[in-house]
């Protein structure tokens, strides 16, 4: 580990708000960011340096500031997926503010609800969804909302958000930030039900970065290309992870595969880092025809992976070579975690020689909480049971806004239930089963979605795979399988049937199963299956 990394590590006064000057003060002055899509706030900016990155926030900060926010105003941020999500977000807290990113894509009935849920008296937004909202007469709908500033158009008062940045000064002192201020509400995806609001402070926040730091996974001289949401947790957190760590970073704001293939063979990143979701996208499209080798880690964030998927990109990228030949193909990094943990709670690396998969998430990310796999009680459970995999630790978020109830029952003792369910090995190895709310509580035993669906997708023609329970007639679920076949290959849905049903437990014998296309698979604002809304047309069939 660098001495510059250290001097970050050991700094208490760190903040949310100042870690963009230490990181210039370590570092200095050097080029940060590329973009795919230029910011949309200043279109001078398709790659950006620290300094350059602080003057551009300093701006917004005095716009948000002469247009009244107040200490502790909540931000609302709603538009395209780009780059200004951080910018906005992070000029926001270096006011004083909140920052609230909302993913573009929420429905403009649920924007209305989320912003009188989190108090939002600020909103900064570009012109469509401004578009969406009035439809709805939502300026009558939120009246605690005082400015409303467009960033591609003027506003409802007539002042354009680019003017007045244009205008402002570049020259701000951001605020100075206690460790268990409020800094950020980010969302949660919107698997389980409509999405919550997950508070991080200053102190959260500061952890995650100087606990990526201490894992030192990613050398400095490798260039990381991010794909996520921008709106989300492990953007702000992956970004200014970036930063403190003195790497570059290459942001995709249009992640499909067949883009960022395109992206990876013309600009050469050192390590990917994605939700699944978008590894798979590439992984559907098709990875021979492209030249990958100058990545060396693909590092996917939030869920595990399945082992069908590891093991093509594992074939791809490289490692080490020698005299400009292959010696080691390139890892594969899972980091399993939440909004709500901050912070990757296990890790997994994954190689071309790796053997043992069956939902290992691999061992506790040692700079990152304390885990434990517990009963409903919170009692610690031995090794090969069965329980709730649960967190503690400095990452760990403050709680959901204004829905306090939604902790009654999942934390104990300062330990939070994840709300997934697996066990632990004798060796400190953990494994992930499942989502509690989706295992397959079948008359016999209760069926892992996940595990079956890591089953069928080792079938040489599957591609996708997705378990729900379907409702029987004494309450009881059988097994549901959709799946979706590899580009050009055929199927009866006899010969997959039994292929999956080879996965089933013993003493289940039922199992139902359909083929699909990809458009038949519901998913959410950040691309992860909504497998209640299966459950829902299963139940209405």
């Amino acid at each position: 580990m660098s001495l510059k990394r250290l001097h970050i590590i050991f700094d208490r006064r760190l903040s949310a708000a100042n870690f963009f000057e230490k990181a210039l003060q370590v570092y200095g002055d050097k080029h940060f960011l590329d973009f795919d899509v230029p910011l949309e706030l200043d279109r001078r900016y398709p790659k950006i340096t620290v300094s350059e990155l602080i003057a551009v926030m300093n701006r917004a900060s005095n716009v948000l500031l002469e247009h009244g926010l107040q200490r502790f105003d909540r931000v609302a941020l709603l538009k395209a997926n780009d780059a200004d999500y951080f910018v906005y977000g992070f000029a926001a807290v270096r006011a004083g503010g909140i920052a609230v990113p909302m993913n573009g894509g929420m429905q403009p009935h649920i924007v209305v609800d989320y912003l009188n849920y989190v108090g939002a008296t600020v909103v900064v937004l570009d012109r469509e969804r401004l578009e969406r909202l009035e439809a709805l007469d939502w300026r009558s709908r939120c009246p605690q909302v005082r400015e409303v500033l467009v960033t591609d158009a003027p506003g409802p008062q007539g002042g354009s958000l680019p003017a007045l940045l244009s205008r402002a000064s570049d020259r701000f002192e951001p605020v100075a930030l206690e460790p268990d201020e409020d800094v950020l509400i980010v969302h949660t995806s919107g698997t389980t039900g409509v999405p919550k609001g997950v508070l991080h402070t200053s102190g959260s926040y500061v952890a995650g970065l100087k606990g990526m730091l201490k894992v030192a996974i990613i050398p400095q001289r490798l260039p990381i290309m991010s794909a996520f949401p921008f709106n989300h947790y492990i953007a702000y957190q992956g970004i200014g992870s970036a930063l403190v760590g003195g790497n570059v970073g290459i942001l995709v704001s249009r992640p499909s595969g067949e883009r960022m293939l395109e992206l990876i063979q013309k600009l050469r990143p050192g390590v990917v880092f994605s939700f699944p979701h978008s590894l798979v996208e590439m992984y559907h499209h098709g990875m021979k025809q492209y030249d990958l080798d100058s990545v060396k880690l693909w590092m996917a964030g939030a869920d595990c992976s399945h082992e069908a998927h590891i093991r093509e990109f594992v074939r791809r990228g490289s490692l080490v070579k020698v005299f400009g030949k292959t010696l080691l193909p390139s890892l594969y990094i899972d980091n399993l975690g939440s909004s709500e943990v901050g912070f990757p709670a296990f890790h997994r690396i994954s190689s071309r020689y790796s053997t043992l998969y069956s939902r290992c998430i691999g061992k506790r990310m040692w700079s990152g909480p304390q885990v434990k796999v517990a009963d409903e009680h919170g009692q610690e459970l031995p090794p090969d049971h069965i329980g709730r995999l649960m967190v503690k630790g400095p990452t760990l978020f403050k709680g959901y806004w204004n829905s306090h109830d939604r902790l009654h029952g999942v934390v104990k003792d300062g330990w939070w239930w994840t709300g997934d369910v697996g066990y632990r090995d004798a060796r400190g190895r953990y494994f992930h089963l499942d989502r509690d709310v989706d295992t397959v509580r079948t008359r016999t035993c209760a069926v892992s979605s996940l595990l079956l669906e890591e089953h069928i997708l080792n079938h040489p023609k599957v591609s996708e795979a997705v378990v729900v329970g379907k409702r029987a007639a004494d309450g009881s679920h059988v097994p549901f399988a959709y799946v979706q076949l590899r580009r050009d290959e055929r199927a009866a849905d006899a010969e997959l049937l039994q292929w999956a049903r080879s996965g089933l437990p013993q003493g289940v014998d039922q199992l139902e199963l359909r083929i699909v296309v990809p458009e038949q698979i519901p998913r959410g604002l950040t691309g992860k299956v909504l497998k209640r809304e299966l459950r829902r047309q299963l139940d209405g069939a």
